[in-house]
């Protein structure tokens, strides 16, 4: 037993040091987990975040919008409702696509929200409309028929998903799709192209 907790104590050290370090590591002001878009017909050509405090046990920080000339055209605010647009943005998610994912005209901010185990992604997502940053749907897009993928609530007992949204660079987007052979033995991850469709998106694996 007391071999047991020497392992287990050494390998929370390995896994916190780096963490810490890497926390202390961050400067204010700094912009950090940035993604950007190719697609030229969007607006908002990176997001990222911004450091706003950053200690070894914690940091914080705001989302920010650069324009295709890079210049700063929205942050969050520690006043706003970092729950509802956000999502805590700062420690936990990372934006991660700018794509017009549901065709409407509009970009989307999509925040891939942290998680550490083999279960349904959760996604949130942020419209950029007419100069302000909106916040549009939170959830999971989990497999409700074959190669057809839909936004769910709660993705209990879900067989497949999609773990990354990204764009193709050619307008389209493209999603990396995790999915659970029968009893959960076995995993096949593979890529595809998400076309939208009614009320989800077929997926067409590349």
């Amino acid at each position: 037993m007391k071999t047991y907790g020497k392992l287990t104590a050494i390998l929370a050290a390995l896994f916190l040091i780096p963490l810490l370090s890497w926390a202390h590591d961050m400067k204010t002001g700094q912009i950090y987990g940035a993604c950007d878009t190719k697609n030229p017909t969007s607006p908002i050509k990176s997001a990222g975040v911004q450091i706003i405090s950053a200690s070894e046990e914690e940091w914080n920080g705001q989302l920010i919008l650069f324009d295709r000339n890079g210049k700063a055209v929205y942050k969050t605010s520690q006043e706003e409702d970092w729950s509802k647009l956000s999502g805590g943005v700062a420690g936990r998610s990372w934006p991660s696509a700018i794509c017009d994912i549901d065709k409407d005209g509009f970009f989307e901010i999509i925040i891939t929200e942290a998680k550490s185990d083999v279960s349904p992604q959760e996604f949130r997502v942020l419209k950029w409309k007419d100069g302000k940053l909106l916040f549009y749907k939170k959830g999971y897009l989990t497999e409700t028929k074959q190669n057809f993928f839909e936004w769910t609530n709660e993705p209990y007992d879900e067989k497949a998903w999609v773990t990354e949204i990204n764009e193709d660079g050619q307008g389209g987007v493209t999603g990396a799709i995790m999915k659970l052979a029968e009893g959960g033995a076995s995993v096949q991850n593979y890529n595809a192209h998400l076309t939208k469709s009614g009320s989800g998106f077929k997926a067409k694996k590349i």
